[in-house]
């Protein structure tokens, strides 16, 4: 029967031993400028692979496009109705002027029927077509009527100020 000397657990005789043998920091293999170094993650082809797959893509013929740009965006507002925050749907009506006093439109009126506002907030789609947008300053008036509206309250209440429109991003 063999007897053991001392009162470790069989394993750990093994642990000290792995970390008695391990190499010490200055003992490690050094890497030369330009290979793998993967203590930082960085490799010579990390850099290559995008480069190699584009030359690849290219050379099957794949023309990557975007997709066209279409004329219609997205207007954000927020409403507000007797001095408090709106809430809930209206019809709206959309006019672009070449100035904030001018008195010709340009283009035709959109009506957005049904426009969900909650608390004073709203968000509609509106699309003018091709050839409004020239790289003049436009305004935008915005018209407003409870959904639905009958009788004395058919009239859109027009915002002041005309808003001018601006590109973004």
């Amino acid at each position: 029967m063999k007897r053991y000397s001392n009162l470790e657990p069989r394993g750990a005789n093994r642990l000290r031993q792995a970390a008695i043998h391990s190499p010490k920091p200055e003992n490690r293999p050094r890497t030369r400028r330009g290979t793998a170094d993967f203590r930082s993650g960085i490799s010579k082809f990390g850099l290559l692979a995008p480069v190699a797959l584009a030359v690849w893509l290219s050379s099957l013929g794949v023309q990557l496009r975007a997709a066209p740009m279409g004329t219609a965006f997205t207007y954000q507002g927020c409403l507000s109705q007797n001095g408090s925050l709106a809430t809930g749907r209206f019809d709206m009506t959309f006019t672009l002027y070449a100035g904030s006093q001018a008195r010709t439109p340009v283009g035709a009126t959109l009506t957005n029927e049904a426009v969900s506002v909650a608390n004073g907030l709203f968000s509609t789609t509106l699309d003018f077509g091709p050839g409004i947008f020239t790289g003049e300053g436009r305004w935008l008036e915005i018209g407003v009527r409870p959904s639905g509206a009958r009788g004395a309250q058919t009239a859109y209440n027009v915002l002041t100020p005309r808003q001018c429109l601006m590109p973004v991003p």
